[in-house]
């Protein structure tokens, strides 16, 4: 266990909250075929219609589908609309 890692369990149980928001993990959330939600991102990497990837800890989110844009991109949130046909989480490098 990293020194991070037991931190974050510490705050979250002092904090009474779930592990994966005191250690800044990403949330993603999919509303039907055309809304995705993440939460905790880290950041565009990269932005077309067919593709959107997210800065995640440790990960890039990546989004495929047509016509997407994002509809809203503030700190804490980054939403992507359009036709979504997949989700995926991309681990970096010694991320694991």
């Amino acid at each position: 266990m990293t020194k991070t890692y037991a931190a974050a369990e510490k705050a979250a149980r002092l904090l009474n909250m779930p592990l994966e928001y005191a250690a800044g993990f990403p949330r993603v959330q999919l509303d039907g075929y055309g809304t995705v939600r993440v939460e905790a991102h880290r950041g565009v990497r990269a932005y077309a219609q067919d593709c959107v990837e997210l800065g995640a800890r440790g990960a890039v989110i990546r989004v495929r589908g047509k016509g997407l844009e994002l509809r809203r991109l503030s700190t804490e949130l980054a939403v992507v609309c359009g036709v979504i046909n997949s989700v995926e989480l991309v681990y970096e490098e010694g991320a694991q």
